[in-house]
């Protein structure tokens, strides 16, 4: 009974069914608590600060997928870009000549900023699991959409858009 006893406690805590577990889900609504660096520029942003409607590609120069998608991003941004802001984040990533190549190879004209050391998704909260990962503001600053994937194609990113920031493109 008491190994019972014992083995409902651990899977309720690695479940996430404690306080602390609750803290830490619901503050994967919100964006981290850093100020980062522009890419391409002198300029800061407090992240926590930022509302959108706002779409936020996560991407790496030695990431082969994110190359693929930034031009569907920019074509976003370029379309749409009255209607919904796109903000690039070059995350983990301390080669920061190479992915101002990566931005420049693909046509990336949207501001981008810079996270070499990966501080938008330290414990205790991560909040990238891997890249490309996309994440979604409105206009409140509740992250509205936060998954880790490759976006296929331009109508795919639109449904998205539509569906996680209420809006009509």
């Amino acid at each position: 009974m008491k190994r019972l006893a014992v083995a409902l406690t651990l899977a309720l805590a690695l479940t996430g069914c404690t306080k602390e577990g609750a803290e830490k889900e619901l503050s994967r609504d919100v964006l981290p608590d850093v100020t980062l660096g522009e890419l391409q520029g002198d300029g800061q942003v407090d992240v926590a600060s930022l509302r959108g409607p706002l779409v936020v590609p996560l991407f790496a120069n030695y990431c082969g997928p994110c190359r693929k998608e930034l031009p569907l991003f920019e074509r976003l941004s370029q379309e749409h870009g009255d209607e919904v802001r796109v903000l690039g984040l070059n995350w983990s990533d301390p080669q920061t000549d190479k992915a101002v190549e990566l931005v420049e190879d693909t046509g990336v004209t949207f501001d981008v900023l810079a996270d070499p050391q990966g501080e938008t998704g330290e414990p205790p909260n991560p909040r990238i699991g891997y890249l490309p990962t996309l994440w979604m503001v409105d206009a409140d600053g509740k992250v509205t959409y936060r998954e880790a994937e490759q976006i296929e194609s331009y109508d795919e990113l639109l449904d998205l858009v539509e569906e996680h920031l209420d809006v009509d493109l």
